[in-house]
C-alpha cells in the first residue's frame, strides 16, 4: 500500500520522493558444510557469531535465549 500510495504521490506533485519505493537488498553470504552439528533446535535464529577460541553464540529471539556452544564437548 505505501508503494501506491507515494506512486501517487509522485503523479500528483510531480515531485520525487527521496525515500525508496521497494525494500533495500539483504546481503547473503554462502556457507560451507558445517563441521559439527548441535542437537538442540532452535526456533528464530536472530544471530550467529563465532568466537576466536571456536566457541559459537546463537541468539534465538522467539525463545528470548543466547546459546554458547563449544564443539570440544
Amino acid at each position: 500500500m505505501a508503494i501506491l500510495i507515494r506512486s501517487w504521490l509522485v503523479a500528483a506533485t510531480g515531485v520525487l520522493l527521496a525515500t525508496p519505493m521497494w525494500p533495500q537488498a539483504v546481503p547473503v553470504s554462502d556457507i560451507s558444510q558445517p563441521t559439527a552439528v548441535f542437537e538442540h533446535g532452535f526456533t528464530r535464529v536472530e544471530g550467529v557469531r563465532e568466537l576466536s577460541d571456536g566457541r559459537v553464540i546463537v541468539l534465538d529471539a522467539a525463545d528470548a535465549t543466547v546459546h554458547v556452544i563449544d564443539s570440544s564437548w
